[in-house]
């Protein structure tokens, strides 16, 4: 089980995430986590969420966010929020390491997938 603080890392898509507050903190209302985005990092995949809607806010970086087609370059202060059954990926679009907060409500079982 996930909690405040732990980090999961990928060295393959070069994330890493924090997590800032759980499912079982929230009673399943959300789980928050910062997200590290090493340069030329991204997500694994273009991907959705059925159920879920996710909120990023860029706090350091450049991120390219591509939601439903659209790309969105960012800079820090900028928030991009994901509907939910939208398509969506994002990548590292700068020379350092990015970080975002991100925020999925609700949380079901979002923590399992991002552990698998």
């Amino acid at each position: 089980m996930i909690r405040s603080g732990d980090t999961i890392e990928n060295p393959v898509t070069g994330e890493r995430l924090v997590f800032t507050a759980t499912s079982a903190e929230t009673d399943g209302k959300y789980v928050r986590f910062e997200c590290f985005v090493k340069p030329s990092g991204f997500v694994a995949a273009a991907h959705l969420h059925p159920l879920q809607e996710e909120l990023f806010e860029v706090v350091e970086g450049s991120m390219t966010f591509k939601v439903n087609g659209q790309e969105l370059p960012t800079r820090p202060g900028n928030r991009i929020l994901v509907p939910a059954g939208t398509r969506h990926q994002f990548w590292n679009a700068g020379d350092g390491t990015a970080r975002f907060m991100c925020e999925v409500r609700p949380a079901l079982q979002f923590e399992q997938l991002v552990e698998t």
